[in-house]
């Protein structure tokens, strides 16, 4: 089912995101799936986001419950997360509201973690098809393009050092809250990308800003999902 929606602008990329229980897609579940879609100037179209409950014997990793801060208790047996092929379903709508048959690129940190956890759960509910012809074979890797801007500009950077928060920071960003949430993760994702690749993009919008005006609102993921 498709969410309608009304716009002039056009779809170029679509930020992922997800919230795991590890990291493996054979034995881990996704928890939450956040989605960003970008015009031509890499500012959010639209964003949103689903709880999605933790399939029966997923295992779990308590490392994976530092970042993102869920118990799997909750993750398990909130009446308030959706089963996951129903959270697919409404994600397969959303994107084709905004952007019909088009396949977007998909961009993140880690596009290629996110897909391959989001494939694994298509897999598992019998969506594999459906999820994959919304989405390009092809990514844009938020980390990658960091590095490069850093040795564009003469820093030499070790990749492996290069998290988030570092890129956020090399960008006058401030932190994304914690605990992480993957509709926080899709927007302050989107604003690196805004950031790296339009020349025109000098700073932070107030909201990212490391020091954000008091009256401007900050963006969280009731906030967003109620947008």
């Amino acid at each position: 089912m498709s969410e309608k929606t009304e716009t002039t602008r056009k779809p170029a990329l679509l930020v992922l995101d997800v919230e795991t229980s590890g990291l493996d897609p054979a034995r881990h579940g996704i928890i939450e799936i956040g989605v960003a879609v970008l015009d031509e100037e890499m500012m959010p179209i639209a964003s949103r986001s689903w709880r999605v409950r933790l399939w029966e014997h997923a295992a779990w990793d308590d490392d994976a419950e530092a970042v993102h801060g869920v118990t799997r208790e909750s993750a398990s047996s909130d009446p308030s997360r959706y089963d996951p092929s129903w959270a697919l379903s409404r994600l397969i709508g959303w994107i084709f509201g905004y952007c019909g048959i088009a396949r977007l690129v998909v961009a993140g940190m880690n596009p290629g973690f996110d897909l391959g956890m989001l494939m694994a759960s298509a897999r598992a509910c019998g969506m594999e098809s459906a999820v994959r012809d919304r989405l390009s074979h092809r990514s844009v890797d938020l980390h990658t393009l960091a590095w490069a801007e850093a040795r564009r500009w003469g820093f030499e950077v070790d990749r492996e050092s290069l998290h988030t928060d570092a890129i956020y920071d090399m960008l006058g960003m401030r932190p994304e809250p914690r605990p992480h949430s993957a509709l926080n993760g899709v927007l302050w994702e989107a604003e690196a990308l805004r950031l790296l690749l339009c020349p025109d993009a000098c700073e932070p919008l107030p909201q990212f800003a490391i020091e954000p005006a008091a009256d401007v609102p900050q963006a969280t993921t009731e906030a967003a999902a109620a947008a």
